[in-house]
């Protein structure tokens, strides 16, 4: 039985502030497909605006893009659904069994307070289905709030792109919030990696978050193993599931 997903990508093609090109961060959608892909599940790109969405040229760099990454930027086939993003608008979210909030520093400005993004979360969620995010693709889930007035972090563990990566990275003065401050605030419990950049993830109930772009292949399995068999999900709903490679000082993916 197939499965479909939503891929939230920033419709944003300049960094916070303008200091320089931006865009979804290419190993945060590239992993994440290929995991869906290879199990059989459907996926469905939509971004704020809709239509184009820029890959971030940084996360071109070898550092960060591995070969299969750039098998997926070669791919014209995935190409072409970046090039054609639908819009919150043209979305059923009764369709879907989960959204995935991909990463890129332009989610910190279109993704927070974009309301149409919420009712599509808040549905899928409140149906049952998984809410995913990635680093900054965080910032997508920290203002929304369910119909029973909470924000849908309060009380969960949850992590994204720490304020000790933003200092590391340079960018802490550029960025217009801090992702772990703000999250906090929300009731949330912030979790982190022993080592920056590592592979670590935290799943609590229907949420799943990743720290960086690293945890993103891990996510996707992590999403396919609750929705794989729903009575399992449903019993596991309790635990905390915490996938961390730091611990074995094996930072970096």
């Amino acid at each position: 039985m197939s499965r479909n997903v939503l891929i939230a990508t920033t419709s944003q093609r300049v960094f916070p502030g303008g200091k320089a090109s931006s865009g979804v961060w290419l190993s945060t959608i590239a992993r994440f497909a290929r995991v869906l892909e290879k199990h059989g599940y459907n996926y469905t790109f939509i971004s704020p605006k809709g239509g184009e969405v820029l890959i971030d040229k940084h996360s071109l760099n070898w550092i960060f893009a591995k070969k299969s990454d750039w098998e997926y930027y070669n791919n014209e086939n995935f190409r072409e659904k970046l090039r054609y993003t639908l819009s919150p608008q043209q979305i059923n979210a009764q369709y879907y069994d989960a959204i995935y909030f991909a990463g890129g520093y332009g989610a910190l400005e279109d993704f927070p307070n974009n309301q149409a993004f919420h009712e599509i979360t808040k549905t899928i969620y409140e149906n049952g289905g998984v809410i995913a995010a990635v680093a900054h693709g965080v910032s997508g889930l920290m203002n929304i709030r369910l119909n029973n007035g909470k924000y849908m972090v309060d009380n969960k563990q949850v992590t994204a792109f720490s304020n000790l990566e933003e200092i590391l990275a340079g960018n802490r003065k550029y960025v217009p919030f801090s992702i772990e401050n703000e999250l906090k605030k929300r009731g949330a419990i912030f979790k982190k990696a022993l080592l920056p950049y590592a592979l670590f993830l935290v799943s609590d109930q229907q949420i799943i978050t990743g720290q960086s772009p690293c945890a993103s292949g891990a996510i996707a399995k992590e999403i396919i193993r609750k929705l794989h068999n729903v009575t399992d999900s449903l019993k596991e709903a309790q635990k905390i599931h915490i996938q961390d490679n730091s611990k074995s000082l094996r930072p970096g993916c």
